[in-house]
């Protein structure tokens, strides 16, 4: 090889790794500001008595759990594509595991809401044992990728996550899981609720389709990959936020401290003039 031709070749890696480098410093800067802006809702959330004494915001605060458990796998995502090293394994496995109980405890979220719609008659614990069984179903996940029957991963000098086909357990998970995600229709028909249903259920299966079959039409590029990882992150954790935000007025107050002081301050001016 002559030394133009190294040169060259040097330097088409350098500008490569510099294009990893940009999108990973973007990407977990993104990730890390949505995972503590989920933290500081999910927190809200719970403390508040008036959340907790609903179903349907238990049901909620389930979901922004699992969302919080996804924030550690897209920061190793970023990190490992930042410096360029292979990222370890558990929080991307955890965080693939997060998604398929979410899916799941949507699913009983929007049952809830059916229930409340058509005034459906039967006992509540059903929705207590199928809560049960969407956290079984991300945990039973979970533990399965942590054997030697399956493997998830992201290959160096790529950006989306994939299953090691190698190993024949991963194309069955893979294949049963992307199955299972298309299956579970997360639809219901309240107002504020019908949104946050609607918008999660066309992103998510969008999302799936591209994953799953994008590769039928879709150029085999990096960018396509960079795309698709990004457009997950914001699905799983920009859009839940804004949606908690918009659906619940409650903890769009208590999100903003100053704005809540704003206001008090206003109702107090309101009430003054007024007895005056």
């Amino acid at each position: 090889m002559s030394t133009t031709e190294s040169t060259a070749t040097t330097e088409s890696i350098s500008i490569n790794n510099t294009e990893f480098e940009i999108f990973g410093g973007i990407f977990f800067s993104t990730a890390f500001c949505f995972g503590l802006l989920d933290t500081r809702i999910l927190y809200i959330m719970t403390r508040s008595s008036i959340y907790r004494s609903r179903e349907c915001y238990r049901l909620m605060i389930h979901i922004g759990i699992v969302q919080v458990l996804m924030c550690p796998g897209y920061i190793a995502i970023g990190l490992s594509r930042l410096f360029t090293f292979d990222p370890w394994l558990i929080p991307l496995k955890l965080m693939v595991s997060s998604v398929r109980a979410e899916i799941f405890l949507s699913f009983v979220l929007a049952l809830n809401r059916l229930k409340i719609i058509a005034g459906l008659e039967y006992p509540q614990i059903i929705h207590n044992v199928l809560t049960g069984i969407g956290w079984l179903v991300g945990v039973a996940h979970f533990v399965i990728l942590l054997t030697p029957c399956c493997e998830y991963h992201i290959v160096r000098y790529h950006y989306i996550t994939r299953f090691d086909y190698s190993i024949p357990g991963s194309f069955v998970l893979q294949r049963v899981g992307s199955l299972y995600m298309l299956v579970v229709n997360r639809f219901s028909k309240e107002k504020s609720i019908l949104m946050y249903a609607v918008v999660r259920f066309v992103c998510d299966t969008t999302l799936a389709v591209l994953y799953h079959f994008g590769a039928h039409f879709l150029p085999s590029d990096l960018w396509v990959e960079a795309v698709l990882i990004y457009a997950y992150q914001v699905n799983n954790l920009f859009i839940p936020t804004a949606l908690y935000l918009v659906v619940c007025g409650t903890v769009r107050k208590e999100l903003i401290p100053w704005r809540k002081k704003q206001v008090a301050c206003a109702l107090i001016v309101q009430v003054t003039t007024s007895i005056i």
